[in-house]
């Protein structure tokens, strides 16, 4: 019986890429724009400071932080450094200009609450920004609880992640659900904890190939696997999806 359901964030609950590729170029942009820089070599040097993050730091909570990001990037480039934190700025300005949830995410996640089921969000990245990404998308009222990989000081899918998630869900593992789109840090990381791990995927061909984990198109669609998640009156309303 499943009793608490938690769900990433970023390409989860809403499409994270639109809105990094405009904060990308709302960054690059502002750098082109305030020291004359060819706005191809600001793209690439960010692109170096991401590589080198995700090299020197893997699996750490700090290897998502845009400030020190472009801090290295305004170094290759010749530029103040202390100004990466305004390029940060307009990075996260345009990011939250333009967020949308997935179809139905909203009143699904009101409508399993409602039904009993605790919400928690388990998601890597630092606090303020998926904190803040949660309340611009609407969902303070939705959620019970969230672990991020910087209050956990581990990367999913690291055990001690899944450990704290499971220590606020207050529940046994094989009560949760964590779904979320990406198949071997969300499913499988939540699978080895004891939960029921979910593949959010909207490829149906992808999802096919797929024989470790159950996946769906959408987490509107997780209760074709768990059906407890709504009471009957609940499941017999229509959620819009996103379907491939």
């Amino acid at each position: 019986m499943v009793k608490v359901a938690i769900f990433d964030v970023d390409q989860t609950l809403y499409p994270f890429r639109p809105n990094a590729e405009a904060a990308e170029r709302a960054a690059t942009d502002f750098i082109a724009r305030r020291w004359g820089v060819d706005p191809g070599r600001a793209l690439a040097a960010w692109r170096n400071a991401f590589r080198w993050q995700f090299t020197t730091h893997p699996e750490r909570p700090c290897c998502h932080d845009r400030a020190s990001r472009f801090q290295r990037a305004l170094e290759e480039l010749g530029l103040p450094p202390v100004c990466g934190i305004a390029v940060a700025d307009a990075y996260w300005e345009a990011f939250f200009a333009d967020m949308r949830l997935f179809p139905g995410v909203a009143e699904f996640l009101e409508a399993i609450r409602a039904n009993g089921v605790r919400v928690g969000v388990g998601t890597n990245m630092g606090a303020e920004r998926q904190l803040r990404k949660l309340d611009r998308l609407g969902l303070a009222p939705c959620i019970d609880f969230v672990v991020t990989s910087e209050e956990a000081d581990a990367e999913k899918p690291d055990p001690g992640f899944f450990s704290l998630v499971l220590e606020k869900a207050g529940v046994a593992p094989d009560e949760c659900v964590f779904a979320g789109d990406d198949l071997n840090r969300d499913a499988l990381g939540g699978a080895s904890a004891g939960m029921h791990g979910v593949w959010i995927q909207p490829d149906l061909a992808l999802r096919a190939s797929e024989m470790r984990v159950p996946s769906v198109a959408s987490v509107v669609d997780l209760p074709s696997l768990f059906p407890e998640l709504l009471a009957a009156p609940a499941r017999a309303s229509a959620f819009p999806v996103a379907r491939p």
